[in-house]
């Protein structure tokens, strides 16, 4: 497992991300509760005592996936970016819903962390990774 983000909101919940190839990593209300071959991402929103799990979830297809970085809106909708080498990664309301080769990807979930808003690839011929993103004060994706 590799813990890649923690990021702290205004109420003092922990969103955190990386990747992980453990199959009994926690969950709890999960997107996805089943982790699939190689690595995948993992989301998680710890309450604000740190002791309960808000949400935990697995993204990722049948390659390995990646990551990187996380932000939250005021809503408490988290957004996640990374890189994946799995064609069959997650897509919902994509801008790109195909693969090119290993490229990046932004996945926005609802504030409950079992739903996705959006998930879409990002990427060319050769290989794209994101490592980071941020939210402007309006909640704007950079």
């Amino acid at each position: 497992m590799v813990l890649s983000v923690v990021l702290i909101d205004i109420s003092g919940c922990a969103y955190i991300t990386g990747y992980t190839g453990s199959s009994n990593f926690p969950t709890a209300n999960p997107y996805d509760a089943t982790k699939a071959s190689g690595k995948d991402v993992f989301i998680t929103k710890l309450n604000a005592a740190g002791n309960s799990l808000s949400y935990s979830t697995f993204l990722g297809g049948s390659s390995n996936d990646y990551g990187y970085g996380i932000a939250v809106d005021g809503n408490g909708c988290a957004y996640v970016t990374g890189y994946t080498a799995s064609s069959n990664f997650p897509t919902v309301n994509a801008y790109d819903s195909s693969k090119s080769s290993t490229d990046a990807f932004v996945t926005k979930f609802t504030a409950a962390g079992n739903v996705l808003s959006y998930s879409t690839y990002l990427g060319g011929a050769a290989l794209s990774m994101a490592m980071e993103l941020r939210l402007t004060a309006r909640d704007v994706l950079m």
